[in-house]
């Protein structure tokens, strides 16, 4: 009788586990989805190349943003921001317990005046 209690509650244990498992994954794949892919990307590079320095389309295809880049800009490198404060992006993505901040600043004159990426 006791063996049996506790193979339930084993059971039930390992169900919780299951579940929250994958709605870690769950969110992760949530996160990335909102990512531009290299494809649009290169698709908004195409478009604007006119105005955009040599420097900002290389790291708009490299899905880097660097000082000098519009909202715009950024918006198609990393998407929407996770939260808005002002004129400070945050961004952030879980995946399996490991956690990337990314963090930009824009000046006065509305272009990135500061970048941080942290794990």
């Amino acid at each position: 009788m006791i063996n049996l209690k506790i193979e339930s509650q084993m059971i039930s244990l390992l169900s919780v586990f299951m579940i929250i498992g994958c709605a870690t994954v769950n969110q992760a794949t949530i996160n990335q989805a909102k990512t531009p892919d290299y494809e649009s990307r290169r698709r908004y590079v195409h478009v604007k190349h006119l105005k955009l320095s040599s420097q900002i389309m290389q790291a708009i295809l490299q899905g880097r943003v660097i000082e000098g880049m519009t909202k715009k800009d950024v918006l198609a490198t990393w998407g929407k921001p996770s939260q808005v404060y002002g004129e400070e992006w945050y961004y952030d993505l879980t995946i399996n317990s490991f956690v990337l901040i990314k963090y930009v600043r824009f000046g006065i004159n509305g272009v990135v005046n500061y970048v941080d990426e942290r794990r």
